[in-house]
């Protein structure tokens, strides 16, 4: 079981004490444990503890969804007993492709052990990202390039909302793009100045917090760089990022 340790350490002055005298800090380590899904017996009678294998096994793609493709996000939490709950779709490929990913995660209540803090079971979240290809819009589903496809659509959707000003055709594509990558920090970025650009402010910092978990973004690095200080949304994400303007 991966373990990660973390050291908290109370800092102090730099004092000179004799070996009688009690040190003026203290050292405290606390051990995380992350959920880890259990092994489990597959149809094919072999043992199985890879969620993505499970889910891959027992997913079942719905017909009328042939050519819906993307990177499915789900957030769930494992509690302390190894029941998941709370599911939260982060990104969608389809409705229906939301609820068969659904039934599948939630086929696997009781299937982990418990996440644990200093040796207790305690709740913890969990986000997994699925990758979604068509073998119908793909001739070759295994080596289909998002990344690249999810440029196509940020450079699309970057000259329609900073260059033409067409901000409803701009966040068609930015959806398009984070359809396929939905943890680029540079889509959800413009895809926040152009949700604020059409007066949707709650959805515009939604994205924005989604790329301040994500470590940032940094717009200077952008081509469109100037173009991005002239919308209105962007002083505001600049505070809320700390970016330099």
């Amino acid at each position: 079981m991966k373990t990660i340790k973390i050291l908290l350490i109370c800092m102090f002055a730099v004092v000179y004490v004799s070996a009688q005298n009690v040190p003026p800090y203290t050292i405290a380590e606390t051990e995380v444990n992350q959920p880890k899904f259990m092994a489990v017996k597959m149809a094919n009678n072999t043992v199985e503890n890879s969620l993505h294998n499970y889910i891959a096994q027992n997913f079942k793609y719905p017909t009328s969804e042939a050519n819906h493709e993307g990177t499915e996000v789900v957030h769930f939490v494992i509690d302390a007993t190894g029941e998941v709950s709370n599911f939260t779709i982060v990104n969608s490929v389809s409705a229906k492709i939301d609820n068969e990913i659904l039934r599948v995660l939630e086929s696997t209540d009781n299937m982990w052990i418990p996440g644990q803090t200093n040796g207790v079971p305690v709740a913890m979240e969990k986000e997994i990202a699925i990758k979604i290809v068509s073998s119908i819009a793909s001739a070759n589903p295994a080596h289909k390039d998002f990344a690249e496809i999810a440029r196509t659509y940020y450079t699309k959707g970057s000259e329609k909302l900073l260059l033409e000003h067409k901000s409803k055709q701009a966040l068609r594509n930015f959806d398009k793009g984070i359809k396929y990558k939905p943890y680029d920090q540079s889509l959800l970025y413009l895809r926040g100045l152009c949700l604020y650009e059409l007066g949707k402010t709650d959805e515009a910092h939604q994205d924005w917090a989604r790329v301040k978990k994500l470590g940032g973004y940094n717009m200077n690095d952008s081509y469109f760089a100037e173009d991005i200080k002239k919308l209105k949304g962007y002083h505001e994400i600049a505070a809320m990022l700390d970016l330099e303007e």
